[in-house]
């Protein structure tokens, strides 16, 4: 029934007012005093993260099941750093606990040490399926530790709230989202390193773009893999140390897969007894004997810089049973491949000598621009300069590879060599000829095509090249332009059962093992060679 005095009503109002005035300030009390004062030390902050860490239980079906889940003094080492700058990025071999130092981390801003009010977070995973796990993970500390959070299923594929204080932390899969809007203080990627660098370096923009607003922080925990995203924020640490920390726990590019010493450079985790050194060296053992998942191996328990979902020509163990101290000698005929450069790329000359198995290979670049840049510019370091100091690649031409100039002197090296054939790539039809009519000396020319194509050779070559790989009938110098291309060397399948080199990575440098991949198939034409009779001569001569 409504007051029929004025002055009632306006003293009920007055009433009521105060009343919610004192409410509100009793919740913002208690609020006040639910939220920790966080000390602006990252150092103090980590300490309390490890703390509050201790009290977690390990979920059920994880062997260390009811043990704390104390971080490790690796991840405490990363984040003490990774919490001065705005990107850093923690890139380490499998079953280092990356996905319960992501989970630690972010339930420590939900309802741990570092929680505030109305504080957002995501994490961004490669797909659905990893995305769904990182969820799961966090959902079983959750009910295992008893934390007052809870799991919202929508939006797809989900969210963990803390309805006290106002926080959310968002899952995101990086295939279903190219960019994202919201406001965020802190974003977390993980496996970065699988990504693809053409379809996701919108995705990373738009978290950057997320940030903006609460000058958040963005962190990558991933393996290295062969994405030039990850590479990209390496190069930032390094020029860019104020802004970007990244650190990179991996083995040597070269070591055997038994090195134990190599183990330890990728995995921390083996000393802190998160990952098992018997898994590894049982795993050894199996990439021994079943070569086709050494790369497999090498990318997630060496994290080295490889791309595991592709196939490649040649593995760095099948090649390193192929190097020499010193080459078998120059006897028998040899056959040899070109692969000539396209305006300011690299020309590549190799010869094959099958009787001994020696190959030898030799590079050359213009003048401009300089080794190093282009080093930089094609994100394979000092590679080049390497390879000029071991004498493999040389400089001809001003801005434009003087090819003519560069096969001369190749073919003066061979002189006194039965070189029965020179081999090319078909579609370099009209400009062989035109090279080779400014050099002094005329090869017999074998026109070879390096697709996979029924009317093509790359698949016989490529065939060719890998059974004398296998058989140990190559023999090598351990020259840097050899493991430079041996990195890139992918095999496609474009109809499903011929292979071929894969040419589509611009700056990838396979240029010396397409020239040996001709060379070497020349090398394995038996017929060809009975065909055959020595072609090399001097213009001129008898």
């Amino acid at each position: 029934m409504p007051y029929k005095s004025a002055n009632v009503r306006r003293m009920h109002a007055r009433d009521r007012y105060r009343t919610k005035a004192i409410e509100r300030k009793k919740a913002a009390k208690k609020a006040a005093e639910s939220f920790p004062r966080v000390p602006d030390d990252p150092v103090q902050q980590v300490k309390l993260i490890r703390e509050w860490s201790r009290e977690l239980k390990t979920p059920a079906g994880h062997p260390r099941v009811g043990l704390p889940m104390e971080l490790p003094d690796y991840a405490c080492a990363f984040l003490e750093r990774a919490l001065t700058v705005p990107e850093s990025g923690l890139i380490i071999a499998r079953k280092n606990a990356k996905s319960t130092i992501l989970a630690i981390f972010c339930l420590a801003y939900l309802i741990g040490p570092m929680k505030a009010p109305n504080w957002r977070g995501s994490i961004v995973s490669l797909s659905l399926h990893k995305t769904r796990e990182l969820l799961t993970l966090a959902n079983q500390i959750i009910i295992a530790n008893e934390l007052p959070l809870r799991i919202k299923k929508t939006p797809y594929p989900g969210q963990i709230l803390n309805d006290r204080s106002g926080a959310i932390l968002e899952c995101l899969s990086a295939d279903k989202h190219s960019g994202h809007s919201g406001g965020y203080d802190l974003c977390c990627v993980d496996e970065g390193g699988l990504m693809d660098a053409d379809k996701h370096r919108e995705l990373l923009a738009g978290l950057h773009s997320s940030l903006s607003a609460r000058e958040g922080r963005l962190i990558h925990i991933t393996i290295r893999g062969d994405c030039e995203l990850i590479e990209e924020l390496i190069k930032r640490s390094i020029e860019t140390p104020k802004t970007t920390y990244v650190k990179v726990y991996d083995a040597p590019e070269e070591c055997a897969i038994q090195d134990a010493d190599a183990w330890a450079a990728a995995n921390p985790g083996i000393q802190c007894g998160i990952k098992s050194e018997q898994y590894m060296r049982d795993r050894a053992v199996q990439v021994a004997n079943s070569p086709d998942d050494e790369l497999l191996f090498r990318a997630h328990d060496l994290n080295q810089r490889v791309n595991p979902g592709k196939q490649v020509l040649c593995s760095v163990s099948e090649w390193q049973r192929l190097e020499v101290d010193e080459l078998p000698a120059r006897e028998g005929p040899c056959y040899a491949g070109v692969d000539l450069a396209d305006t300011d790329s690299m020309a590549c000359f190799a010869v094959y000598w099958p009787a001994t198995g020696r190959l030898e290979i030799k590079g050359a670049f213009p003048l401009v621009p300089d080794l190093k840049t282009r080093g930089k510019r094609d994100k394979c370091g000092v590679a080049y300069l390497t390879m000029q100091t071991e004498g493999s690649l040389i400089l001809t031409g001003e801005r434009v590879t003087d090819a003519s100039n560069f096969l001369a002197m190749c073919f003066e090296d061979l002189s006194g060599s039965d070189l029965i054939a020179l081999g090319a790539d078909r579609y370099r039809k009209q400009d062989l000829p035109n090279v080779l009519a400014e050099v002094p000396y005329t090869p017999d020319v074998v026109w070879r095509g390096t697709g996979a194509s029924a009317v093509a050779d790359g698949s016989h070559d490529v065939r060719a090249f890998r059974r004398a790989v296998l058989s140990e009938q190559i023999k090598v110098l351990p020259l840097a332009m050899w493991r430079t291309a041996l990195r890139y060397a992918v095999i496609k399948y474009p109809d499903g059962q011929n292979p071929k080199l894969d040419k589509s990575l611009r700056r990838g440098r396979i240029d010396a093992m397409q020239a040996s991949v001709i060379a070497v198939g020349l090398g394995a034409l038996e017929p060809a060679q009975e065909r055959r009779t020595p072609g090399f001569y001097m213009v001129g001569g008898q």
